[in-house]
Parts: structure tokens; sequence; C-alpha cells
């Protein structure tokens, strides 16, 4: 991934656990796993918290504007008595909901 492109991917962490994650912690910069796509980049990476870690896969992508970044998936388990349920990062909500079933993942 060339500089302006991870510069994106970095700035997508760091806004996506400033809004998502409040007790994330060693933003994973150096952890960060990138393939490219056809349409860019798709970039895996695991976010440490003071409870449990959250998955996030997301795109960087050209547009006409420049490189940007679309979420895809963000995935955390519960905690504690909660440890069985898994929860996915709503967008549109602004909060995390109950997966009510696995994930479809597309291929890349």
């Amino acid at each position: 991934m060339d500089q302006r492109h991870q510069a994106i991917a970095y700035d997508f962490v760091r806004r996506f656990a400033g809004r998502a994650l409040p007790d994330a912690h060693d933003l994973p910069t150096s952890r960060m796993r990138a393939l490219q796509a056809d349409e860019g980049w798709s970039v895996d990476v695991d976010i440490p918290t003071s409870t449990v870690p959250c998955w996030l896969s997301f795109r960087v992508i050209e547009t006409d504007e420049g490189p940007s970044a679309l979420l895809d998936l963000a995935l955390r388990s519960g905690s504690g008595t909660d440890s069985a349920n898994v929860y996915s990062w709503d967008e549109d909500k602004g909060a995390w909901q109950l997966a009510d079933n696995e994930p479809e993942l597309e291929a890349t």
C-alpha cells in the first residue's frame, strides 16, 4: 500500500476507534493486513481494547475526490456474562448491535 492510501487507512482506524471503541488502546498501525483488490485495498485490523478486541474490515478506494475509506464490517464479542454474544457496528445508528447471524463476507 502506498503512503497516500496508508495514511487514509490509519486515519480511518483512529476515527473509527474514536467513535466506536472509547476503550481502544495501542492502535495497531503495524498490525494492519492489506490486500490489493479490484477497487483499491481491502484492509483488516484487530483493535485491542480494555475488554475484548474488535475486528475491523474496510476498503480504501479511489474516488473522484481522492482516496476514501469505506467500512465493510466491525465485530466484537461481549464480555463477562455476555461473552457468548457477537456484536456488529451499525454505522447508521452509531452503535453496537447484537449480530443476528454470522455475517456473509464477500471474497476479495
